[in-house]
């Protein structure tokens, strides 16, 4: 996608009201919007940050309610010709933390505990990875405990898919209030070019099947289909 067009789309995030999939209603603050696209679609590489750097010293993360943007250099079954794109990082996913404000998450919990931590149930990005991926790093659902209601990748499988995060994927941020309402935005606009969002994602169609597959992909694998 080139710069006019990505201009243009942030013109319209100013002008366009949110699709209403379960976000709520967007107050303004276009100037807030601005601020954070600056940081969360920069132009160098060197604005995105690994993972690995950021489990090694998770304090470069702000413990602050905001915006964040994760970029993969590849992932099976996934278009990217719509996707922004930073030398051969594509912009793939964008979330918020806390989610609305009834939660009280921040960006380094989101980040480096959920996104980048021991569980799939706790992130909708890890689980995406991690169904995109089985194959490639034989990955599969299974519960904590015999009996237990609550599931993972067992030790071994969230910790090669975590490596694979921090070999593959890049991230940044930007600090902001209400982060929740920004996000409806950006979907609202963006979704056909962020093909890992699902959440009010409507205009694309990976979304839909994608939720759908992975949903039937867990109960699969904990025989409960």
């Amino acid at each position: 996608m080139g710069l006019f067009d990505w201009l243009r789309r942030l013109v319209a995030i100013n002008g366009r009201r949110p699709r209403p999939n379960g976000y709520p209603s967007v107050t303004g603050a276009g100037t807030d919007l601005w601020t954070c696209w600056h940081r969360l679609v920069p132009m160098r590489e060197q604005d995105l940050y690994s993972p690995t750097q950021l489990l090694r010293s998770p304090r470069q993360v702000p413990a602050a309610p905001g915006i964040y943007a994760w970029y993969f250099d590849a992932l099976p079954r996934i278009p990217t010709a719509n996707c922004y794109s930073v030398g051969r990082w594509r912009l793939m996913y964008i979330g918020t933390a806390p989610r609305n404000e009834d939660s009280s998450g921040n960006l380094r919990k989101r980040i480096c505990k959920q996104h980048l931590g021991k569980s799939v149930s706790a992130s909708t990005l890890r689980f995406s990875l991690a169904f995109l991926l089985q194959k490639e790093l034989d990955l599969e659902i299974t519960r904590r405990k015999q009996g237990d209601k609550s599931w993972w990748l067992g030790a071994a499988g969230e910790q090669s898919l975590t490596d694979w995060m921090c070999d593959h994927a890049l991230v940044a941020w930007s600090a902001a209030p209400q982060p929740w309402e920004h996000e409806g935005r950006m979907v609202g606009v963006l979704g056909g070019a962020l093909p890992l969002n699902i959440r009010g994602n409507t205009s694309n169609p990976l979304a839909l099947r994608l939720k759908r597959d992975r949903t039937r992909w867990r109960k699969r694998c904990l025989g409960i289909e």
